[in-house]
């Protein structure tokens, strides 16, 4: 998945173009709900087997869930079901998810596949902006939301949908004199 890529264009708005390791690792982000100043705290978690016993060590006080899938990676969709909500579900049930497709930019037809060294005539299966919100009805997401840390487009949408998900689920079940923290997962 493209999480490594769009985890560091939003801490250093830069956009790497080799490999990017995927570890824990965590930053705060200002964001601005419904004119009240917001600071997300963001985790990246490594989605590799190896983790699995370790993940579930940062999901105290998560507010909400941002679940990614690539949308040139069919398995990194398929996972959302069948791992990443489990998952969710089993550690931190109620809390509520935003579904994220990462990498919309190569659903464009100018999409350069010899910069990417991808066969031309290759079939690549590509996400549907349709599969993603019939995903994100099935799996009661708060929101699905795509985009591009290429391109920028839609990353700023992920910060909001998901401050303003864990903000509603905070005041929806907890009192409003608790000071909200919120913290992505």
């Amino acid at each position: 998945m493209a999480r490594p890529a769009y985890s560091l264009h939003t801490q250093k708005n830069i956009f790497p173009t080799g490999y990017v390791s995927r570890t824990y690792g965590g930053h705060g982000i200002e964001v601005v709900v419904r004119d009240v100043r917001y600071l997300l705290q963001v985790f990246d978690n490594a989605g590799a087997p190896e983790h699995d016993r370790l993940r579930p060590l940062g999901y105290p006080y998560t507010s909400v869930f941002v679940i990614c899938f690539s949308v040139d990676i069919p398995t990194s969709f398929f996972n959302v079901r069948s791992r990443w909500l489990p998952d969710a579900q089993h550690h931190c049930p109620g809390i509520p998810r935003v579904l994220v497709a990462t990498q919309i930019d190569l659903r464009e037809p100018e999409f350069d596949a010899d910069a990417l060294g991808v066969e031309p005539e290759a079939p690549r299966l590509i996400i549907t902006t349709a599969e993603g919100e019939k995903l994100a009805r099935e799996i009661k997401a708060a929101k699905y939301v795509e985009c591009s840390a290429k391109t920028r487009e839609g990353v700023q949408d992920v910060f909001d949908e998901a401050m303003i998900a864990a903000v509603d689920y905070q005041q929806l079940y907890h009192s409003t004199k608790r000071q909200v923290k919120c913290v992505v997962l």
